[in-house]
């Protein structure tokens, strides 16, 4: 017997149920029928897309905050809330998501490639003691 995760019920500020139940509703119910792009694909150019956008950690959580933002401006803001979203939210996360160096800049329409994490060390005890919220500080 698999279980599958719980989802927590979220709710707008006003009280009302989102339009779409979670990311992955509004990705593929939304998202993916308003944005009109040619993708890239071999030599020709277009924009970095990935069917499996959900196996990249920076994408889920841009496409979450996004869907997360276009739910609660549809409601704050219903005369002008779609632009901000589209100038404010939209633009900007689609541009570095499908940027040159972006998650989706190693795969394509029929091609999906694991994303690696950015290579880090453990920072030096007397670094982290200098920040604001040190131990002890």
């Amino acid at each position: 017997m698999t279980h599958s995760p719980t989802r927590r019920r979220w709710f707008l500020p006003d009280g009302n149920e989102p339009v779409f139940h979670d990311v992955e509703a509004f990705v593929g119910n939304y998202l993916a029928h308003v944005v009109g792009r040619r993708l890239a694909s071999g030599p020709t150019s277009g924009m970095n897309w990935c069917p499996r956008w959900w196996a990249h950690p920076e994408a889920i959580s841009r496409l979450y905050a996004l869907w997360r933002a276009w739910e609660t401006l549809r409601v704050s803001d219903p005369q002008t809330g779609m632009s901000i979203w589209w100038r404010d939210h939209l633009d900007p996360h689609l541009a570095a998501l499908a940027a040159e160096y972006g998650p989706f800049s190693r795969c394509g329409p029929d091609k999906h490639t694991e994303p690696r994490p950015l290579p880090v060390e453990p920072a030096p005890p007397d670094v982290l003691a200098q920040l604001p919220d040190a131990a002890g500080v």
